[in-house]
C-alpha cells in the first residue's frame, strides 16, 4: 500500500511539472488575466494548488500555520516552480520511511481541527490538486492555449509503467 501512495505522489509531481512548464510561457496578462473561475486567474489558481501542498507537508510535519504563506500572493511562475520543487524534494525525504497509516491531527485556517492518517490526507492533497488542474485546463483554453495531458493512463504510458503495484 505504500508504494501506492509514492505511485501517485510521483503521478501528482509529473502532472504539476507539465502544468507548470505550460503556465510558464503566459504572458504577464494571460497569466494574471480574471477568467471569473473559482480562482480569478491562472496565477491564483496556481498559486492555491501549489501553496495548498506546501500547507499540508507542513501539517504532515506537525507545523499547523494559520495563515498562507506570503508568497501566494502575486507570485510568478518561476516562484512557484521553485516553491514547487523544494516541496515535490522535501516531501519525497519526509515520507519516504514515513507510516501512512499514522494518524495526522491538524487545524485548518478557520480554527476547526481533524485528524486522519498520513495516507487519506496524501490522497486528499493528489484530488485536491487534480480538481485545480483541471480549471487551469479550461483557463489555459480561455486563453486559447493547449493545456497538457495530464491524465493517468499518460503518465502510465510516458513512464512505461502498467499499473499500481
Amino acid at each position: 500500500m505504500e508504494h501506492d501512495f509514492h505511485f501517485l505522489l510521483s503521478y501528482n509531481d509529473w502532472a504539476n511539472r507539465r502544468v507548470l512548464d505550460t503556465v510558464a510561457s503566459l504572458t504577464g496578462e494571460e497569466w494574471s488575466r480574471d477568467l471569473g473561475s473559482s480562482f480569478s486567474s491562472v496565477q491564483s489558481t496556481t498559486a492555491h494548488l501549489i501553496g495548498v501542498e506546501w500547507i499540508w507537508l507542513e501539517r504532515w510535519q506537525g507545523n499547523n500555520r494559520s495563515s498562507s504563506p506570503e508568497w501566494m500572493n502575486n507570485p510568478t511562475p518561476e516562484q512557484l516552480r521553485t516553491v514547487w520543487e523544494e516541496v515535490a524534494t522535501r516531501r519525497l525525504q519526509v515520507l519516504n520511511n514515513d507510516n501512512f497509516q499514522r494518524n495526522v491531527s491538524y487545524r485548518l485556517f478557520n480554527g476547526s481541527e481533524g485528524t486522519h492518517t498520513l495516507g487519506s490526507l496524501v490522497l486528499h492533497v493528489v484530488n485536491h490538486s487534480t480538481y485545480h488542474r483541471g480549471q487551469l485546463a479550461t483557463m489555459l483554453r480561455q486563453l486559447g492555449k493547449q493545456p497538457p495531458l495530464t491524465d493517468l493512463l499518460v503518465y502510465l504510458q510516458q513512464s512505461n509503467k502498467t499499473r499500481m503495484q
